[in-house]
C-alpha cells in the first residue's frame, strides 16, 4: 500500500500553471527524489502535500487518509479531524533550518511537541533525548 499518492495535482498562482497533471506514488520504505531546475515546482509539490498551500485539482492520500479530492472540478478538502490526523504524521524540512539559537538542542526538538501537540514537557524530553540517541 502506497503511504503517499498524489493523482493529477494542479495548481497555479495567478495565471502562472506551476503544477500540472503530477502523479506520484510512494510505497513503505521507499525513497523518491523530487529534482528540477529552480522554479519548476519541486517546493511547491511539497508544500501542496503538507497543505502549506491548496492545490486547485488534484487528490492527495496519506498513509491512506485523503487530505483532498477532486469533486466536480474543484479541490475539496477533508473535515479538520483528518486533516489534523495527517498533520500529525507529516512534515517538512526546510532547506535553510530555522532553529531557535537561544535554545539548546533538546528544547529545539521539544518546543513544537510541548507547544503545538501539547505533549506534556515530561514526555517531550524523553521523546526528544530517544531521537537524539538515535542520532549520535
Amino acid at each position: 500500500m502506497a503511504v503517499l499518492e498524489v493523482k493529477n495535482l494542479q495548481k497555479s498562482f495567478g495565471k502562472l500553471q506551476v503544477l500540472k497533471d503530477i502523479s506520484l506514488s510512494v510505497e513503505d520504505g521507499e525513497i523518491l527524489s523530487i529534482i528540477g531546475s529552480s522554479g519548476s515546482g519541486k517546493s511547491t509539490i511539497l508544500r501542496c502535500i503538507n497543505r502549506l498551500e491548496t492545490v486547485d485539482q488534484g487528490t492527495i492520500i496519506i498513509d491512506g487518509k485523503t487530505m483532498v479530492e477532486t469533486i466536480n472540478g474543484k479541490a475539496v478538502y477533508a473535515k479538520e479531524a483528518v486533516l489534523k490526523e495527517i498533520r500529525q504524521s507529516t512534515g517538512l524540512v526546510f532547506q535553510n533550518f530555522n532553529l531557535f539559537p537561544h535554545y539548546n538542542v533538546l528544547r529545539n526538538v521539544t518546543e513544537a511537541p510541548i507547544k503545538v501537540m501539547k505533549v506534556p514537557r515530561e514526555q517531550a524530553e524523553q521523546e526528544g533525548m530517544e531521537l537524539l540517541r538515535k542520532l549520535g
